[in-house]
């Protein structure tokens, strides 16, 4: 089977700042501004037996740039505002039979001109505050996941999973500055080039035991394994300027807790079903750093 889907979009911004009054007691409305975008994604997958097939997919995202950078605070329209990019790929294959089932998939994502989530800012010669975007910020995701799970019998089911990532910022730059009319006033000079992506774990590893007994239909016990490793703190990769050129952020201890839940579930004569659950998590009450934010000066 194949498959392709084609779709086009338009976003019209407008900002109004009713804090920003004119001479007739009206808001501070600035001009309409309209983006085009569009997707583009195409399939192929092929059945080898009833239990094993494989599968491939491409995609193209041209989606519009965010509100946040077209206008700034002071109703000014920020220049340079572009839209994102994003090319995407993956592949892999299934196997499925009554009592075992794993899923194979590899994948690779260029994600182009993606944008600041703070935008930076810059005085000209007049101690002028210009707000400006940073175009050309790029980023490479690639990795394999698999997802398993076997029905051993008796009600137990044990399930497994496995991420392994690798992400990294491919931008370096000097970025032009431009005020309202379009003017170079200055660059912006920086460089993430090979430096890891931050705010999440590119590695993971989990498993699940759930058991539910035969005798007692309804109530279920399961204990969960959760193992993060290769986690960045967060940070902005435009603020790899001067000696914090091209340097990593602080890496994370790798860490993992476990987690257990059990439950009970049944009907009432007036076909009204309860349930019953209860969990602990963290249960060997582990330390541990799950999120971090990187700081330069």
């Amino acid at each position: 089977t194949t498959f392709v889907n084609v779709s086009t979009s338009q976003t019209r911004y407008q900002r109004i700042d009713y804090f920003r009054i004119d001479s007739n007691e009206n808001p501070g409305r600035t001009a309409s501004l309209t983006f085009t975008g569009y997707t583009a994604k195409t399939g192929l997958n092929y059945n080898f037996t009833r239990k094993f097939n494989a599968f491939a997919n491409f995609g193209i995202l041209n989606r519009p740039v965010r509100f946040s950078n077209v206008f700034d605070l002071r109703n000014d329209i920020v220049q340079d505002a572009e839209n994102e990019m994003v090319y995407a790929i993956e592949g892999g294959a299934k196997y499925k039979s009554r009592r075992f089932s794993t899923t194979l998939n590899l994948y690779y994502t260029d994600w182009r001109n993606r944008p600041v989530d703070f935008r930076p800012t810059f005085r000209d010669a007049d101690d002028n505050t210009l707000t400006y975007n940073i175009n050309g910020l790029q980023a490479r995701h690639m990795g394999l996941e698999v997802q398993s799970a076997f029905k051993a019998g008796d009600g137990i089911t044990i399930e497994a999973s496995i991420h392994i990532g690798d992400w990294i910022w491919q931008s370096g730059s000097a970025a032009l500055v431009r005020n309202e009319f379009g003017d170079s006033v200055g660059t912006f000079d920086f460089d993430a080039t090979g430096v890891h992506v931050g705010d999440a774990a590119q590695n993971q590893l989990a498993g699940l035991i759930r058991w539910e007994p035969t005798l007692i239909p309804g109530a279920y016990v399961s204990l969960q394994y959760v193992h993060f490793g290769k986690q960045f703190a967060d940070f902005e990769p435009i603020a790899l300027r001067g000696d914090m050129k091209g340097k990593e952020s602080f890496q994370i201890p790798n860490y993992w807790y476990m987690n257990i839940t059990g439950g009970y579930s049944f009907k009432l004569k007036n076909k009204v079903r309860v349930r019953i659950y209860g969990m602990v998590n963290n249960l060997t009450n582990n330390f541990y750093i799950s999120d971090a934010q990187h700081r330069s000066t």
